[in-house]
């Protein structure tokens, strides 16, 4: 196999991202996660039901970015210590 053969299969092997649209992001600390995505990125905070532990924002082209709580109401509590 030659080098440039070998060059070629790699090219085509890798994945190309056009975007991202959805991130979930688990973290430690809830309020200071809000105060960084709300007030310093200027995200968008979506309401949420009573209760939830999780944050919802969104940017003004409509990518979501989900916040978890690391030891409330994450999926399956995977995340917790």
């Amino acid at each position: 196999m030659t080098s440039s053969s070998t060059q070629s299969n790699a090219t085509n092997s890798v994945i190309r991202v056009k975007a991202i649209d959805h991130v979930t992001i688990v973290v430690e600390d809830l309020a200071r996660s809000r105060d960084f995505y709300r007030d310093l990125l200027g995200m968008v905070e979506v309401d949420r039901p009573d209760g939830c532990m999780q944050l919802w924002f969104y940017d003004p082209d409509g990518h979501c970015v989900e916040v978890f709580d690391r030891t409330g109401d994450t999926p399956g509590t995977r995340w917790q210590r």
